[in-house]
Formats: C-alpha cells, structure tokens, sequence
C-alpha cells in the first residue's frame, strides 16, 4: 500500500495544519526499513541543514542499533535450535546400546556415549575431551591413519579390532 492510499482514507498534512516537516530514512547496508519523522505545527521553515544532519546522524545510529538486535534475535533463534538438536542428540546417544564415541578433526573426543563408557570401562567425563588413540589405545597402531583416509575420502572404512579391557577381558570392537 503507498503512502498515498494510505492518507487517502486519513486526514491530511494539509488538515493537521503541519508547518514544518522533516523525515530521513532508516537504512542499514543500502535496504530503507523505516523513516524518522518530525514535524513543526508552529512555524515553517524551522529545519534546515544543521536539523537535517543532526536527525540524519540519529537516524544512522537508530539504523545499527535496530539491526543489531534483529542480528541478536536471530542469533539467539539459532542458539535455541541448536540447543533443541544437542538435546535430541543427547537423548539419542543415551539411548543407543552400542557404543558411540564421535571426534573432531583434532581427534578429540565430542561424544561418549554411557554405551561406550560401560564397553570400555571408561568414566563418559573424563572421556569427553580426550584424544581418540588415548581412549581407544590399543585398538590400531593406524587408527590415526583409518581416521585421515575417512576425512580426506568422505567414505567408511571398517576397523576391527579387539582390546584388553580390564576385567572385562578381551572386547571385540567394530568401527
């Protein structure tokens, strides 16, 4: 809707006897999302220049401080959903029997799993964090080489192997 149909069913500038009128428009990175508006119903001609800068440098520091929080609501919408899928996650991984341990590229632990821990007589906190070889030694003198060929093939590869695992006694494992 323009702004004329909108102050076609309204009153006027004419009825609201407006002597002066200064608007300049709200921008962030070239995009208008809003005007800043003042009016004078006493007087014509009683913004000029210097009020024209003076709303205009407002109305630049409105525009950032608006954005800002809009990029602060956005933010915290995506924290919340990825919050919502860590939890999901959480669940999941509780929940499987098998054992499920995930790394990042630096080989560190992100994930054990209370399947894991019970597998491999391991603590699941003291595990979180910990190098990958460190938790799993034993299981391959080339873990570490399975791992890179994984990343740098994007495709599975499957490890066997069997541990000593303390009274558990020998453990097979498949990776």
């Amino acid at each position: 809707e323009s702004l004329q149909e909108r102050l076609r069913g309204g009153q006027s500038i004419a009825a609201m006897t407006l002597r002066s009128v200064l608007c300049v428009p709200l921008t962030y990175k070239d995009e208008v999302f809003g005007v800043v508006y003042v009016d004078n119903r006493l007087q014509s001609g009683v913004f000029q220049e210097r009020e024209k800068n003076l709303l205009g440098a407002f109305a630049n520091t409105a525009s950032v401080a608006i954005e800002n929080a809009r990029l602060y609501e956005r933010i915290q919408r995506s924290l919340n959903e990825i919050r919502e899928v860590k939890e999901l996650l959480d669940g999941v991984f509780a929940s499987i029997g098998s054992g499920v341990i995930t790394a990042n590229y630096e080989n560190n632990i992100m994930d054990f799993n209370r399947a894991a821990g019970e597998i491999l007589q391991r603590d699941v906190e003291q595990a979180l964090g910990a190098k990958l070889a460190t938790v799993l030694s034993g299981v391959s003198a080339d873990l570490e080489a399975h791992l890179v060929t994984v990343r740098e093939n994007r495709n599975s590869q499957v490890l066997t192997a069997e541990l000593e695992i303390g009274s558990r006694g020998r453990v097979a494992l498949n990776m």
